[in-house]
């Protein structure tokens, strides 16, 4: 039986407050946790909350006039924009937006005003881009009291 760990009220370093096993249910509060520097940029910071392999779930903030990296480094992206505008080669998207991309290249990752996101990256193996703005979208009943908002439809392999 899995044992749940609960970090909310430790102040325990990075590396002690990720998940890296999938198979145990853990709770993170994302307030405990530091930032720290993107790959020795000042201007970019992150707060990792799992990571195994090529898989990464992160928080990731862009400050004002920021360019996520300066080489290619292609990737497979969930997003959740929490503040500002994050761009990439597909466009721009404001707080809000959940964005999914089968291929995104970190070079054209930027941010001109500064955003904060949620990210996921290599989790998925997608073909479609999918790309809804949660302010417009209307929420759906839910089993019992539960409202819920369909960002997508995981299709079985």
């Amino acid at each position: 039986m899995n044992e749940n760990r609960d970090f909310t009220n430790t102040n325990r370093n990075l590396n002690n407050n990720t998940n890296h096993n999938y198979d145990e249910k853990i709770f993170i509060n994302s307030d405990t946790l530091k930032w720290s520097s993107y790959k020795n940029k000042n201007n970019i910071h992150k707060k990792i909350f799992s990571l195994k392999d090529l898989h990464e779930t992160s928080l990731l903030k862009l400050e004002k006039n920021s360019n996520l990296n300066d080489e290619s480094k292609i990737n497979s992206v969930e997003i959740f924009v929490l503040e500002g505008t994050y761009i990439n080669e597909y466009g721009e998207f404001k707080k809000g937006t959940y964005a999914q991309f089968p291929k995104e290249d970190e070079k054209f990752v930027k941010s001109n005003d500064g955003c904060t996101i949620f990210r996921k990256t290599n989790y998925f193996d997608m073909k479609d881009i999918i790309v809804i703005d949660t302010n417009n979208t209307r929420w759906l009943n839910g089993h019992g009291n539960l409202m819920v908002m369909p960002l997508f439809e995981q299709k079985p392999n």
